[in-house]
């Protein structure tokens, strides 16, 4: 029998509210089952707010915490080849790593990097990766997102050359995301080898590191934003099983992220922590 991969939940907790953390507690004491770490990621300036906040104070789980790039870099124009940002994003990516005591750091930065992919907007790619490696505290940096296999020539091009540059500046042990396992369409998309051979060979060039898959669906009454394998009528939980089992497949002893929709998070704690302890 294939082993699940390592499951690590992921939610944004990008406004300090009570509702917000008390939602954050709701998942993570269900997570705790399961899982010995959550990802929770915020705003810059607001890592203080939410890290030291006691609903995240659990005995059976570890806090991950990241920032929301777009939130200091802007989207267009970007101003990710500014060195005095980086230096600002540093300092509040270090702030993150003391108030939670973890050694690791995720960078969610689909929209700052967006504009740069879809050729909205210019970035002078060897002044951003000599700021950001000059400047980012020490520790394993996981990069949200990398290359997506939804995407087409030239935008793709771009997300290599995004990707090459930041994975070289979070240095060795640096670790990418896999978007391959986000809808269940991304699963047979013909051209997923072709992705896996560009991540494989940026990761050669700091030293290849485990890659974490990302599993991106969840239960939603809103059509744009529900994705199954079995139709509307499986149980969500047997989507995500799917995907947990396609990736123990294709790369045994890996991790999954798993992202259900901030509205969703406490639902599918629940359902999926008492699913995963029936199967263990």
């Amino acid at each position: 029998m294939t082993t699940r991969p390592t499951i690590i939940p992921w939610l944004e907790v990008n406004v300090a509210s009570e509702q917000a953390l008390d939602n954050a507690r709701a998942g993570l004491e269900h997570w705790q089952r399961v899982c010995d770490y959550a990802i929770i990621t915020t705003r810059p300036g607001n890592q203080a707010n939410v890290y030291r906040a006691p609903q995240l104070d659990l005995p059976d789980i570890k806090i991950l915490p990241g920032l929301k790039g777009s939130e200091m870099f802007g989207t267009s124009p970007s101003e990710l080849d500014d060195w005095r940002i980086w230096h600002e994003f540093s300092i509040h990516a270090a702030d993150c790593l003391q108030l939670t005591g973890a050694d690791v750091f995720v960078w969610e930065f689909e929209g700052a990097v967006r504009a740069y992919s879809e050729g909205l907007a210019t970035v002078n790619i060897d002044a951003m990766a000599t700021a950001a490696a000059c400047t980012l505290p020490a520790c394993t940096h996981v990069l949200y997102p990398t290359i997506l296999a939804a995407t087409h020539e030239p935008t793709r091009h771009r997300q290599v050359v995004m990707t090459d540059a930041l994975a070289r500046a979070m240095g060795p042990g640096a670790i990418l995301t896999d978007w391959l396992y986000n809808r269940p369409a991304a699963i047979g998309y013909r051209d997923s080898d072709r992705v896996r051979a560009w991540l494989d060979a940026i990761q050669a060039g700091y030293g290849q590191q485990p890659r974490w898959h990302m599993v991106y669906t969840w239960s939603s009454d809103d059509p744009e934003h529900k994705y199954w394998l079995y139709g509307d009528d499986a149980p969500y939980e047997k989507d995500w099983l799917r995907a947990l089992d396609l990736i123990a497949e294709e790369d045994p002893g890996s991790t999954a992220v798993v992202y259900p929709h901030i509205h969703d998070w406490a639902n599918a704690a629940q359902v999926m922590a008492d699913v995963l302890a029936g199967a263990s």
